[in-house]
């Protein structure tokens, strides 16, 4: 993998999938699914759902499934040197044996947190006709960044992997912070590919922290998850997508009723296309959800559909009516597209993984993502009623 030998490492991975058992032949793409954003980091989404698959259907599917994915993760060498992975290898190569072995507990620093974020917003402060990017974005995912950018990357990186072995900060206060980023990004731009994917692959990285047995690959899936969150900003503000932003930790609580279930149905009625029940004009030139308008801002009653989220997590202890409602309309609304399906499900698990302080502004941003009662119904949904009508 490091040479970029793609039979070679085939061969490999089969050799440790015959030898070694299951987590011990996954550990290694733990870190090679850290390794490059290049494909707005599928790779860590690959490596994750490798061994959620594997562990439903069975190891004795694994090596046709390993070989796939190690040729999946190989990505482009050429473009490395744009990325976070070179600093932060060297930073895991330097500070992993000086971590204190308190350094992954869950303790939680809001102050910290907060310095984070301003950095995070810092770096796309430059004004856009000033980078040599501006105008000239040549597709969906590019990893050049300006200086600027580059240099608070860096600069946060390098925060986060002094703090942990200084003790000042522990892993929970770095997760929770990239998470509430990922919820701020998509409460700016909830439709866009940048703001939903930023969400499943931290989803991803974060997967492979918790079950990773090295400490080198769990920093390491941290430290990325770190620098990603720049190249996801900077792609966003580089396609005029962070007109509005919305702080996430400055959310209203609007009012909801007292009755969780009907909280919820409040929130989900007009979630989809809002008052009007008409769906927006749709740039042709953007290949994501047909529910997005040219803007590709959230629209105004999204907002107000994230306001009652949060006022949803902060009044009723448990979420799950909420997410129940949410769920129970994926496989109504959604089409052949999985990305409604995985933005969702990721968002929810994001929401259990940060501190319980965190938990409402992740519900509001999760919301961005759900299907409204107000989509239309799919296709198979539809023959399903004509049958069941039927059979009557």
């Amino acid at each position: 993998m490091r040479d970029y030998d793609g039979d070679r490492a085939e061969r490999a991975v089969v050799a440790l999938a015959r030898t070694r058992g299951m987590y011990r032949a996954i550990e290694p793409l733990w870190h090679y699914g850290a390794r490059d954003w290049g494909f707005i980091g599928h790779m860590a989404i690959w490596a994750a759902n490798v061994l959620r698959t594997l562990e439903t259907v069975g190891w004795q599917h694994a090596e046709a499934v390993l070989r796939v994915v190690v040729r999946n993760l190989l990505g482009e060498k050429s473009d490395m040197a744009l990325q976070s992975y070179p600093g932060n290898s060297e930073r895991v190569r330097m500070v992993v044996g000086k971590l204190p072995a308190t350094w992954a507990e869950d303790v939680s620093d809001r102050g910290f947190i907060r310095e984070f974020l301003a950095l995070w917003r810092e770096s796309t402060s430059v004004p856009r006709d000033q980078s040599p990017r501006h105008g000239e974005f040549p597709g969906i995912f590019d990893s050049r960044m300006t200086p600027h950018a580059v240099k608070k990357r860096e600069a946060a990186c390098e925060l986060v992997a002094s703090g942990l072995v200084d003790g000042r900060i522990r892993a929970c206060s770095v997760w929770d912070a990239v998470h509430l980023a990922v919820g701020e990004m998509i409460l700016s731009a909830h439709r866009g590919s940048e703001a939903g994917h930023s969400n499943t692959v931290t989803n991803a990285l974060h997967y492979a922290f918790e079950v990773s047995a090295e400490p080198a690959n769990r920093l390491l899936a941290l430290l990325q998850a770190v620098g990603w969150l720049f190249h996801f900003r900077e792609n966003m503000a580089d396609k005029g997508w962070l007109n509005e932003p919305s702080p996430i930790t400055e959310l209203v609580a609007a009012k909801i009723p007292n009755d969780p279930r009907e909280a919820a149905e409040e929130i989900l009625a007009q979630l989809t296309f809002g008052p009007t029940g008409k769906p927006r004009p749709v740039d042709p030139a953007y290949k994501g959800s047909p529910y997005a308008g040219p803007a590709y801002i959230t629209p105004a009653w999204r907002r107000e559909a994230a306001s009652r989220a949060f006022a949803f997590a902060g009044k009723f202890p448990d979420a799950r009516p909420l997410f129940g409602a949410a769920n129970r309309l994926l496989p109504v609304k959604t089409g052949w597209d999985p990305h409604p399906i995985k933005y969702a499900l990721a968002a929810r698990e994001n929401c259990r993984w940060v501190s319980p302080e965190w938990q409402p502004h992740l519900l509001a941003a999760a919301s961005c993502l759900f299907f409204g009662v107000d989509a239309p119904d799919n296709q198979i949904a539809d023959q399903i009623r004509e049958a069941v009508r039927k059979l009557g």
